[in-house]
């Protein structure tokens, strides 16, 4: 941790990547290092919304990994755009409704948490033309999203 306070420090144009593609944000997030996610997003030097090659953003990879602590700290962030899109035209929103299972317990937790954030957008269409509504497969979901505006 101190060695990431140093190079935060060190200087304002640094960048700290570990690869050309991957953003320290990301990498954060991946290894689930919530006080190191913290860190890079008080140090104002990396954007919230930066994403990585194929257009997925720190937001859209913590839901994927359904993890709540990361969302909890990027959803206070007043740059977030909640609404960003992939690639592939897809939100968080999208991504984490694509990747649940009937038993995840989390991803429904994550969904919950996305839609207490202002401007969320439920009725987004990605490049198949299809919503949140529309990748989720679960009645419990479905219900939930319907019950904040979603259309399929």
């Amino acid at each position: 941790m101190q060695t990431i306070l140093t190079l935060l420090n060190f200087s304002n144009n640094m960048e700290l990547k570990l690869e050309e593609t991957e953003q320290p944000l990301i990498v954060a997030i991946l290894n689930y290092q919530h006080e190191i996610l913290q860190l890079l997003l008080d140090s104002g030097m990396y954007d919230v919304n930066e994403p990585d090659e194929h257009g997925w953003t720190p937001l859209m990879w913590a839901c994927w990994r359904r993890d709540v602590k990361a969302l909890q700290i990027l959803i206070k962030c007043p740059s977030l755009n909640i609404n960003q899109v992939s690639n592939m035209g897809r939100t968080a929103l999208h991504l984490i409704c694509m990747s649940m299972s009937e038993w995840s317990v989390w991803s429904v937790d994550v969904i919950k948490l996305l839609l207490t954030v202002p401007n969320i957008d439920v009725n987004i269409k990605d490049i198949d033309g299809r919503t949140a509504l529309g990748k989720s497969m679960r009645n419990d979901v479905r219900l939930l999203l319907v019950q904040h505006g979603a259309k399929e």
